[in-house]
């Protein structure tokens, strides 16, 4: 590992590196930005059957090329693992091709966590949306479940799945 230096010191801003990555920097106007902050973006690469009244981990994504930094989300099983301890930002939204009730919710190390989303709804498709601030160790894992009270889908073109390491 090398040890971190201070870069570009001027006007307009400074940073922090290791090695040549820039880790962080403080521009003129104060604003800090860290690109190397484990965070993750993506969306479901296809629709998944779900059966009812069974938690349904939400599996196969996809993430865009600026979606997975630090690569600690697996896109094949739908983890995210914590590579430090701290506080992460969750959010999680499902579309599904029914009409019936609806439950999300996220797990950690494969338990459900200590809150959820239950929506029931009448009309042509249904959609919930969770968003959560969780207190992890390194190396607990997160994914995204759906407990829908009929057989259904998880329609691909809705269902996205979000993370960020807060601090």
């Amino acid at each position: 590992a090398s040890n971190p230096t201070i870069g570009a010191v001027d006007d307009t801003a400074f940073n922090v590196q290791t090695g040549n990555n820039e880790r962080l920097r403080v521009d003129a106007s104060g604003r800090v930005t860290t690109p190397s902050q484990p965070s993750f973006t993506a969306h479901k690469n296809g629709n998944q059957s779900v059966t009812a009244y069974v938690d349904n981990i939400l599996t196969g994504w996809t993430c865009p090329s600026y979606g997975n930094v630090g690569s600690h989300f697996n896109t094949t099983n739908g983890r995210f693992t914590a590579p430090v301890t701290g506080y992460y930002l969750f959010t999680g939204a499902i579309q599904t091709n029914t009409q019936t009730s609806l439950h999300i919710a996220f797990h950690m190390n494969g338990s459900a966590y200590e809150s959820d989303s239950w929506i029931d709804h009448g009309n042509s498709t249904l959609g919930a949306e969770l968003t959560r601030i969780m207190y992890l160790t390194a190396n607990q894992y997160v994914t995204l479940v759906m407990l829908p009270t009929v057989n259904q889908l998880a329609n691909a073109n809705r269902t996205r799945f979000q993370g960020h390491l807060l601090g």
